[in-house]
């Protein structure tokens, strides 16, 4: 008996190559960038069944997931872009809100949660409130030398 195949589409989005990136040493991609984005593709390439698209320029991001959810060729999104969209730290969510308002499925979290976790000082305040601490948190370093 013959078994039908279904192909999951896949595509694979990370951050740009092309753009500076102010979070990596140099502040642009280096050999270790690109060879473990590499890596990552042939791990992929390995799996029988699937279909994989790497999107990465950021100039054309938005049009390219319009054009693939227009086109139907898209199961999921393997949402990987941990440098923010252009490559700003502060742009992290706003991939995952695309996808989401194109009503397209992608790994990873929401952009509420991306947003609610990348200011680390204000969840570590805002967790000492909830659980009644009222402790000072920071204090400056000069404080100890005051007289």
């Amino acid at each position: 008996m013959k078994k039908n195949a279904y192909i999951l589409f896949y595509l694979f989005s990370y951050g740009d190559p092309n753009k500076p990136n102010p979070i990596l040493p140099g502040g642009h991609w280096d050999e270790d960038d690109f060879t473990a984005v590499e890596r990552a593709k042939e791990a992929l390439a390995t799996l029988e069944g699937y279909t994989f698209q790497y999107l990465c320029n950021h100039d054309t991001l938005m049009n390219d997931l319009q054009c693939l959810k227009r086109e139907k060729q898209v199961d999921i999104v393997l949402q990987l872009n941990d440098d923010g969209f252009c490559n700003h730290p502060r742009m992290e969510l706003h991939t995952t809100a695309f996808l989401e308002m194109l009503n397209l499925p992608y790994t990873g979290s929401g952009p509420k949660c991306i947003g609610m976790t990348y200011d680390k000082v204000s969840n570590i305040q805002y967790l000492n409130i909830m659980q009644g601490n009222n402790k000072k948190m920071f204090s400056n370093f000069n404080d100890q030398f005051d007289d």
